[in-house]
């Protein structure tokens, strides 16, 4: 345990790395549209996968290529250039005055740090006695089985409420969600369903996506349906659910790391910020949509969403922090440029590169 909370410790620090660089790209491209935003943060949280993945993993390790080189180097230098020999003498036995080298506290502090954590535990240290690392390592191992615990019974819950489901063939929605698809030409198989518990629309599964509504659903009108399952198909087109999952895996591996939360959440915002820029393309424009988001609002129920099923299931919350960031009327890009995407993905890399090899 002591050499894998070493690990997780290391782990820590390159996803701050990643985090970091994920997070000025995220404000550079401010600008681009919630597409391009959302590409950013889900690079970034792909990449943080990949780093969890390389943590355990040899390669790639600069710090073992650096030293490597550096030795080679000395021990060329020391062939070509061989000591002179040299005779003692009472002068050359007095020691030379060295400056001292300055050093900061807090550089003090870390290099302590530092060797603390590569001290290999004492062989005859009774079991009972556990070192730094070694509780570091038991802390993370508990906090990621609570998290994945948390996450299988939210992905459970949101099953259960799918058979739960009533399903809406033959309905007005039905011939309003197939006329959307044709338009779109969205060729894949999907299922209209309702619930009770829901106070939004929602989109689960990637393969074969379903669509849930909430039951007051009889009470819109055509053009707050049409808006609505717009919205969702823009979800199914983008594969949101499916980045989701990869989020919520990278949330509960990363339990202690507020910048990973802070991307999840983020994520979700600018997914639902790109389907309603796709959905009010198909609605008449920004204005009018907004319009539709703002009766909805008005009309919904007090009813909130609990439990760990909110992780794959829009909340109330962001549906309003929606019609806040629609309000401010920016202009949004809907197409993703081929070389913006180049850029984003090869900066995530090269980051993720340079993070995992320390």
């Amino acid at each position: 345990m002591h050499t894998f909370g070493i690990s997780l410790l290391w782990l820590g620090l390159q996803v701050t790395i990643v985090a970091l660089s994920a997070l000025m790209i995220y404000w550079s491209t401010n600008r681009l549209g919630p597409r391009t935003r959302s590409l950013v943060l889900s690079c970034s949280i792909g990449m943080t996968l990949l780093l969890a993945l390389f943590a355990f993993s040899p390669w790639p390790r600069w710090q073992a290529s650096w030293n490597a080189n550096s030795t080679k180097m000395k021990t060329e230098t020391a062939k070509q250039n061989p000591a002179a020999p040299t005779t003692s003498s009472p002068d050359s036995e007095v020691p030379l005055l060295e400056k001292p080298r300055l050093e900061s506290e807090w550089g003090t502090i870390w290099d302590g740090f530092l060797k603390g954590l590569k001290q290999e535990p004492v062989l005859n240290q009774p079991n009972s006695i556990p070192t730094p690392a070694g509780v570091v390592g038991w802390m993370f191992a508990g906090g990621f089985l609570i998290a994945m615990l948390r996450l299988f019974i939210g992905f459970g819950s949101v099953n259960r409420m799918i058979r739960q489901a009533s399903t809406l063939k033959g309905s007005v929605a039905e011939e309003t969600l197939d006329i959307l698809a044709a338009e779109q030409q969205l060729n894949r198989p999907l299922k209209l369903m309702e619930h009770g518990q829901l106070t939004t629309a929602a989109v689960i599964g990637w393969w074969r996506p379903k669509i849930l509504l909430p039951t007051v659903w009889h009470q819109w009108s055509r053009v707050q349906l049409r808006a609505v399952l717009a919205h969702e198909l823009a979800h199914i087109q983008q594969r949101d659910y499916l980045t989701i999952l990869g989020a919520e895996l990278s949330r509960s591996l990363y339990f202690y790391h507020p910048l990973i939360h802070w991307l999840v959440s983020r994520l979700r915002l600018e997914q639902e910020l790109a389907a309603d820029e796709a959905a009010a393309e198909t609605s008449g424009g920004a204005e009018p949509y907004l319009i539709v988001l703002a009766e909805m609002a008005v009309s919904q129920t007090p009813h909130r969403l609990t439990g760990p099923a909110r992780a794959f299931l829009p909340t109330h919350s962001t549906f309003m922090r929606r019609i806040e960031m629609l309000k401010q009327k920016r202009s949004l890009r809907t197409v993703i440029s081929r070389p913006v995407r180049v850029m984003v993905i090869c900066s995530l890399l090269a980051a993720g590169l340079v993070a995992a090899g320390f």
